[in-house]
């Protein structure tokens, strides 16, 4: 899914996709990213299962001008974010703090304005209060981030994978029992920064 800011792009199209790729290890995985990059200007990755060694070159592999990455382990979690290389974007700004595979956050200068640009891959939820203690304070991580990022662009949206049902958007086989704690957080960090989801602000009517 993926969230902006209750504000616009001033000047022309941003094109920005997300992925959930399930480890990005196969080489020709690789290149059929390469070949879904060529229609955005921003791809968002998600459980990509990497570690810095093997992620050194992957940008040549997807042709992408260059890559960010936030490493989980070699069978575990992992963000990115690449760029395509015809987009004219410059980097501002890259969060270099590891969040265990969860969050990978830059700012780029993208036309006239300063774009911040998150990648998200929340903890999956299993049954008991440890479980939404977790999930909750991942949320609670995520605003830190968010706001860091916030105070160094004009504009911001975040894409990923946020492992959580709220509505029966998020589920193809019935909504089942929701957790209401972590929709709360979830909702209250969007609040806050006065984020929108954009497929329920167009779907959900």
């Amino acid at each position: 899914m993926l969230f902006i800011e209750r504000n616009r792009i001033e000047s022309g199209i941003l094109k920005i996709g997300t992925l959930n790729v399930n480890g990005l290890k196969e080489k020709v995985k690789r290149r059929v990213i390469a070949s879904q990059l060529k229609e955005y200007d921003v791809m968002l990755l998600q459980e990509t299962h990497s570690t810095e060694a093997e992620s050194k070159n992957w940008h040549k592999d997807f042709q992408a001008k260059i890559g960010y990455w936030d490493h989980g382990e070699s069978n575990a979690r992992g963000t990115g974010i690449i760029i395509n290389k015809t987009s004219e974007m410059e980097e501002i700004w890259e969060c270099k703090e590891g969040q265990n595979g969860r969050i990978k956050a830059i700012v780029v200068k993208w036309k006239k304005q300063k774009v911040g640009i998150i990648s998200i891959y929340a903890p999956n939820i299993s049954w008991g209060r440890k479980s939404e203690l977790e999930y909750t304070k991942f949320i609670e991580k995520l605003e830190i981030i968010i706001g860091m990022t916030r105070t160094k662009a004009d504009i911001m949206i975040a894409g990923g994978d946020l492992n959580l049902i709220q509505s029966k958007w998020d589920a193809q086989e019935g909504i089942g029992q929701l957790h209401i704690r972590c929709i709360e957080a979830v909702q209250k960090c969007m609040g806050n920064h006065k984020i929108i989801d954009i497929y329920r602000e167009q779907n959900e009517k």
